[in-house]
């Protein structure tokens, strides 16, 4: 039962990291000219299936924070999100790669795994949306590809944890 609770916590956890880098409000020092025309790619799935590095960053009305790395095929998220039941900020990471979407957070050795291909309870939720399976991410990430840049990122930010366990959920 304690582990059930735990693993609601973090799942809860995950909603609101996720919902803090979908929001659809813009700062004003952005402009509404997208990625498009600085010719490095059209969209965040143009981006996810030609392998190209790319982060972005974002933050919601309440301050949380949320960085999403994508390379070859792959997706990293790391959230910090704000207003946590006792007063501690953990920082909350996600990777999506091979159909499965892996969720830890620091404080914790144990994570989550969604399979997509064989989810049966309650699919994990982006910003409001449920997710089935990579492409509903990619889908939610595309609503703020405005806040996306190509970068250098090395492999290894892609690599699950060796010292969390993991429990499908």
């Amino acid at each position: 039962m304690i582990k059930k609770i735990s693993s609601f916590v973090l799942v809860l956890s995950l909603a609101v990291a996720f919902g803090a880098g979908c929001n659809k409000n813009k700062s004003q020092d952005q402009t509404d000219t997208g990625l498009e025309n600085k010719g490095i790619f059209a969209s965040i799935k143009d981006a996810f299936d030609k392998s190209i590095a790319v982060r972005c960053d974002y933050t919601d009305d309440d301050g949380g924070e949320t960085i999403t790395y994508i390379k070859n095929k792959r997706i990293y998220l790391e959230s910090e999100p704000q207003g946590t039941a006792d007063g501690k900020t953990v920082i909350i990471h996600g990777l999506v790669r091979d159909d499965k979407m892996y969720i830890w957070g620091d404080e914790n050795d144990k994570g989550i795994i969604f399979d997509f291909t064989t989810i049966s309870g309650e699919p994990p939720k982006m910003g409001g949306k449920e997710i089935h399976g990579t492409q509903d991410i990619i889908d939610k990430l595309e609503e703020k590809k405005d806040k996306c840049k190509t970068e250098s990122i090395g492999d290894d930010k892609f690599e699950l944890p060796s010292k969390i366990e993991f429990v499908s959920f």
